[in-house]
C-alpha cells in the first residue's frame, strides 16, 4: 500500500477509480470519461497535488484538489468499499492536505453530508465546520409547493450584470457556486428581477437550475414561484446556504432532502 500523486495518471484509469471508490455513498455519481476531463478542467484540479492510495498499482483511493489562487477545494475524495474501515482514508488525506501546503494554500475548503463518518476525519486534521449548506431535491409531482405568484417577471441579463448584482446582494457562495466555476458552464441563462435584488442561473433554457439568491424576504416567495414556473415544477436547489430562500421554504413545510456541512482547514504557512 502506497501514497502518490495523482500526476500522470491517464483519464481512463481515473474514471475506473472514481466509480468504483463511490460505490455504497448516497450520492454515487458515475463519470465516463469526457465526464472526467471536464470535471478535472471545470473544476481547476491539480492532479501534480492530488493524492491516490494504491494497492499493487491499483488506485483504491483519491482526493482531488481544486486550486483557485492560494485557496483550494476537494473536488471529490474516497475509499474503495473493499479498503473502507482500515483507518487509510486519514493517511490519504492527511497526505493530501501536506500538498495543498506545497502551494502555499492559506485555506482548503470541502462540503460532506452530515451523517458521513469522514467527518471525524476532517476535524482530526484541523477541519472546522462553517456553515451548513441545504439540498432540495424534488420533482414536481412530489412537491407540494405550487407557484403562487402571478405575473413575476424576471428580466434576462448578461452574466456580468448578474454576477455583479449577487455580489451587491451579499450573497456568499460556496465553492461549487463561486462566479468562476459557474462561469465553465455552458450554455448559461441569467435571470435578475427588475431591481436586481433576487436572480437565478440556469444550464440552458430551464433545464438545471446552478443558483439562486435573493437579498430580501420580500423577493423570496417571488423568486421560488419562478423557479418553479421556469424549470416546469421541479427544484433542484443544490449547497444553499441558509438564507431568505431556506427559510421560506422551510416555512412552507418543505425540508431539505439533504445537509451537507462546509468545513475549512486553515494552514499553516511552510517556512522556507
Amino acid at each position: 500500500m502506497n501514497l502518490a500523486t495523482l500526476e500522470g495518471v491517464s483519464t481512463e484509469e481515473l474514471t475506473k477509480a472514481w466509480n468504483r471508490c463511490w460505490e455504497g455513498y448516497p450520492y454515487a455519481t458515475k463519470f465516463r470519461e469526457h465526464q472526467m476531463e471536464a470535471w478535472i478542467e471545470k473544476c481547476k484540479i491539480d492532479l501534480a497535488h492530488s493524492m491516490s492510495l494504491k494497492d499493487n498499482g491499483e488506485i483504491v483511493g483519491f482526493s482531488f484538489l481544486a486550486v483557485d489562487g492560494l485557496e483550494g477545494w476537494v473536488a471529490g475524495a474516497c475509499i474503495d468499499p473493499l479498503y473502507r474501515g482500515n483507518n487509510l482514508f486519514t493517511d490519504l488525506f492527511r497526505k493530501q492536505l501536506e500538498k495543498a501546503q506545497e502551494l502555499d494554500m492559506v485555506k482548503v475548503t470541502l462540503e460532506v453530508l452530515e451523517n458521513n463518518h469522514a467527518i471525524r476525519v476532517y476535524s482530526k486534521l484541523g477541519f472546522q465546520i462553517q456553515r451548513e449548506l441545504l439540498l432540495f431535491r424534488y420533482k414536481g409531482e412530489d412537491l407540494s409547493l405550487k407557484p403562487r405568484k402571478k405575473g413575476v417577471f424576471l428580466r434576462k441579463v448578461s452574466l456580468d450584470e448578474y454576477f455583479l448584482a449577487r455580489n451587491v446582494g451579499g450573497f456568499k457562495p460556496p465553492w461549487q457556486r463561486r462566479e468562476s466555476y459557474l462561469r465553465s458552464f455552458a450554455p448559461l441563462e441569467a435571470w435578475l428581477n427588475n431591481d436586481g435584488s433576487s436572480g437565478a442561473l440556469f444550464l440552458g433554457p430551464g433545464e438545471l437550475l446552478l443558483d439562486a439568491w435573493v437579498s430580501n424576504w420580500q423577493e423570496a416567495e417571488k423568486l421560488i414561484s419562478w423557479i418553479l414556473s421556469f424549470s416546469k415544477g421541479d427544484l433542484n436547489l443544490l449547497n444553499q446556504p441558509k438564507d431568505y430562500l431556506t427559510a421560506y421554504l422551510t416555512q412552507q413545510g418543505l425540508s431539505p432532502t439533504d445537509i451537507q456541512y462546509e468545513m475549512i482547514a486553515y494552514l499553516p504557512v511552510i517556512e522556507s
